[in-house]
């Protein structure tokens, strides 16, 4: 990648900051020229997140990473906002814009707007922009959420459950004679062993999990709900089911991206 060059002006850096990584591109006008991943730690400053925001950017000439004038981040961890907004300002001279769900252009009918997560406003804005309605995006992190979009484009609410990771690290925690095992397709849903078990338990009970829901929802229209994936995860789960109808691990910068250009 050493050397990326920019084809225009309107450079846009996204951000979105979960509870357990950090996504962030960057984009030439609606072209991702690159994304990088950062481990989230809430305890850091900008003196840590400055220079691993820069290590992501080496690939740009020094000159080239100066023409990066737009960031917009979806947040929902809190207390990095204002690092993250000191590191910016500080290793990037660039003042970034926090994503406010009731400001992104998509009506959110659930009773309580300002309760909805940025990152899961992104998630609907890129899904129905791309995709169209009726959809539902399932995004694979510390929490696995599923939101519904109308096909009017509408943010109808959705569900909130523990994500694969968390749940096996509570299970791993809480009973003692369990340990942390990698969680990856078993060859069978029959497990001959602690281990096996347990990666049978976590990885069949997720697939069962999501698509449980996803027919439940599907009782709810009449037009056919689209499925779309995101998330750490989203690759792996989409292997297999037959109910997912796109997979986009990058959905969220997408959103952001949509959000930024409309905004002007």
């Amino acid at each position: 990648m050493t050397g990326l060059q920019f084809r225009g002006e309107r450079v846009f850096l996204p951000i979105d900051i979960g509870n357990s990584t950090i996504l962030l591109g960057v984009y030439d006008q609606n072209h991702l020229l690159l994304h990088g991943r950062i481990t989230t730690q809430k305890e850091k400053n900008s003196s840590f997140y400055g220079p691993e925001l820069l290590n992501i950017l080496s690939p740009f000439p020094k000159e080239k990473i100066g023409k990066i004038r737009r960031c917009l981040i979806s947040s929902v961890v809190p207390r990095l906002d204002p690092v993250f907004k000191e590191s910016l300002e500080e290793f990037l001279g660039l003042t970034p814009i926090f994503l406010d769900p009731l400001n992104s252009g998509m009506p959110i009918k659930t009773l309580h707007p300002q309760e909805v997560g940025a990152d899961r406003i992104a998630n609907a804005v890129a899904a129905y922009e791309l995709y169209s309605g009726p959809v539902v995006v399932v995004d694979f992190g510390t929490a696995t959420t599923f939101d519904v979009i109308s096909k009017e484009g509408e943010y109808l609410g959705g569900l909130i459950t523990p994500g694969i990771e968390t749940s096996a690290q509570a299970m791993w925690e809480k009973a003692e004679k369990l340990y942390a095992v990698e969680i990856t397709n078993p060859e069978s849903i029959i497990g001959r062993d602690t281990t096996t078990c347990m990666q049978a338990g976590i990885f069949y009970g997720a697939v069962s999990q999501m698509e449980g829901i996803i027919s439940r929802l599907r009782e709810k229209f009449e037009e056919r709900l689209k499925v779309v994936l995101t998330g750490g995860l989203c690759h792996f789960m989409a292997q297999n089911s037959k109910l997912i109808d796109e997979v986009n691990p990058l959905l969220t910068l997408e959103g952001l991206r949509i959000i930024s250009e409309r905004m002007g």
